[in-house]
């Protein structure tokens, strides 16, 4: 797998993706990634397809110069000899000042949790991560998060009470690096747009429906527009 960029004009109009530099991609797999509000940086997904070694997945960065990108760093998140361990998903602020990705780091709650890191501009490095704790992470996987403009967590669960695998889920901002309320139950809906191959994108207009039972949906068409009510129920498991 590997990076791909596509550019937007005025009428809406994707043009054709483009493969991103080599100083991004590699032989290894490139994968979830977040850009600066500039476009002028990149945090992404990478992990090994070496055979027969146990390798995790790593978060990298690059900065672009010009029209090129500078080499592919990796983010030192990981805890000190624990290479076997995965970390991925980059979500970030529109600062550029928070992370929060997903990890399978020792002292979670579950097999994968989402995880928290502020960047140190001191130092030019990123503190030690901070696990955000039962409100959000459960005994399943968390992953592919994304911060909202006004802060609030949007990310996958496969534990909290959904339609079956990873459902989206949404955790509002409550305070300085905090989401979530314990106990607190929060109706939300989702805008998804379903294609031919039942992917999710984003749609360029609403069609409201309310879906109580996901084995009753029927679309009249394979593209039409729904709003999802869904129940996104913290703490299931504590």
């Amino acid at each position: 797998m590997d990076l791909w960029s596509s550019n937007r004009d005025n009428l809406g109009k994707w043009s054709e993706p483009q493969l991103l530099p080599n100083t991004i991609n590699s032989k290894d797999n490139e994968g979830p990634s977040v850009l600066s509000p500039e476009g002028d940086e990149i945090y992404f997904t990478r992990c090994p397809r070496m055979k027969k070694v146990d390798l995790g997945c790593e978060i990298f960065y690059s900065k672009r110069k010009g029209d090129s990108w500078t080499q592919a760093k990796e983010v030192k998140l990981k805890p000190e000899d624990a290479d076997t361990l995965s970390c991925g998903h980059p979500a970030m602020d529109s600062e550029m000042k928070i992370m929060i990705f997903s990890a399978d780091f020792p002292g979670g709650y579950g097999m994968h949790d989402l995880w928290i890191s502020e960047y140190d501009a001191r130092e030019e490095t990123w503190m030690t991560p901070v696990n955000l704790g039962p409100d959000i992470n459960s005994i399943g996987d968390e992953m592919f998060p994304h911060l909202s403009d006004n802060g609030d967590l949007y990310f996958s669960s496969d534990s909290y009470e959904g339609f079956g695998g990873l459902d989206m889920f949404k955790a509002k901002k409550i305070g300085e690096n905090k989401w979530g309320q314990k106990g607190r139950a929060h109706r939300e809906k989702a805008l998804v747009r379903v294609d031919d191959k039942k992917e999710l994108i984003n749609p360029p207009r609403i069609q409201e429906k309310e879906f109580k039972e996901p084995e009753k949906i029927s679309l009249r068409t394979p593209k039409d527009l729904v709003y999802v009510n869904f129940l996104s129920k913290l703490n299931q498991h504590l």
